[in-house]
């Protein structure tokens, strides 16, 4: 504690002490009489009342705690090449943000375009033009995968009923190091399907595949990949550590953060919601 706090601290002990015994200038000498009993207790204060915080540095939250696995899953940033990145944007504190793994196409650069056309959310969702037999799309690879476990997630989808859309969960070269799951064709309207993978080996670099082939084009509007045993979003193997610390509640992020990103905003249809949070 620095010595201006310590100095601050002792001044309000004295001046609760001379009120509190009458040797305040504004209260007269006098005798007190004080009665202590330990055995009248009140109601206990709720474990509610009082909690931890935690900053979103860096990739605490997203790596440590939230469940989903895959960065960028609305497509806030273009899909391109590597090398071909945008600047990383400024922070709300004024520097650099964090720089996430980023979506990579498939099958040429020009496999993928950016389309602001009737985006399912904001500026624009990556359209895969397909070209016959030869697998088109986009592709995030870093993901940890564990052995035996079971990934659950789902994709928005919209495109011409011709694509043959794919997605894949893949940990190595192999033919049988791979688990794959063959979409229905998609529509003129956005449609969320779900899918789920058993991880065959464990990994700290497999990637999530989404491809397809036949004629026309198809466009992803958001994608989300978690552990199947997630707890409403948060990982369930951090969040049993962070039971242990019994800190009745947790406060994340920091308010300024949350005005930054209009919580306000995020009621409402659920549609709405998603082009903020």
């Amino acid at each position: 504690m620095s010595r201006f706090r310590v100095k601050q601290w002792h001044g309000l002990v004295q001046l609760g002490m001379s009120l509190f015994m009458g040797t305040g200038s504004a209260v007269e000498a006098g005798s007190l009489n004080v009665t202590i009993d330990a055995g009248r207790t009140q109601d206990p204060v709720t474990k509610y009342e009082y909690g931890m915080f935690i900053e979103p540095i860096g990739g605490l939250i997203a790596r440590t705690l939230w469940a989903e696995m895959l960065d960028d899953r609305k497509f806030y940033y273009p899909v391109v090449a590597e090398g071909k990145d945008p600047p990383v944007p400024i922070s709300v504190e004024g520097r650099p943000g964090v720089a996430y793994r980023k979506w990579r196409p498939i099958g040429g650069d020009d496999a993928v375009q950016m389309d602001s056309r009737d985006c399912y959310v904001g500026a624009h969702s990556p359209r895969v033009v397909l070209s016959g037999d030869s697998a088109r799309g986009i592709r995030q690879a870093g993901l940890g995968l564990a052995k035996g476990k079971t990934y659950s997630g789902h994709i928005v989808l919209q495109g011409d009923p011709g694509a043959k859309v794919e997605i894949a969960l893949i940990w190595g070269t192999g033919a049988d190091q791979r688990r794959s799951v063959s979409l229905a064709a998609p529509g003129a309207d956005w449609r969320s399907d779900s899918f789920e993978f058993v991880a065959g080996a464990d990994s700290t670099d497999a990637r999530f595949e989404v491809t397809g082939t036949g004629q026309g084009s198809f466009r992803v509007g958001a994608v989300s990949l978690m552990p199947a045993d997630n707890i409403n979003g948060w990982r369930a193997d951090t969040t049993s550590i962070l039971r242990t610390l019994h800190s009745g509640m947790w406060r994340l992020p920091r308010g300024q953060l949350s005005v930054q990103l209009g919580l306000a905003r995020c009621t409402g249809p659920a549609r709405p919601a998603r082009a903020h949070v």
